[in-house]
């Protein structure tokens, strides 16, 4: 079983180049908001968005909550 763990997005993308469909699970550990590296709260927000979406195109793929987004 293949299982990738993704943590710390904070605003970025960089999880697009990923490809899913190779995975049995893909886990995102969090941290999906607060950026540092100044991106606008609507960047950051739009990218969690496509972040979910991914869940009505693959049902291996899990959230979990990171300490930052309970702020």
């Amino acid at each position: 079983m293949k299982v990738l763990a993704i943590g710390d997005i904070h605003g970025r993308n960089d999880w697009k180049k990923i490809p899913f469909e190779y995975y049995d699970a893909v886990v995102f550990i969090g941290d999906y908001l607060d950026s540092r590296q100044g991106f606008s709260d609507q960047k950051i927000i739009k990218n969690l968005r496509e972040i979910v979406r991914l869940k009505t195109k693959f049902n291996h793929i899990y959230f979990l909550i990171g300490n930052h987004d309970l702020q």
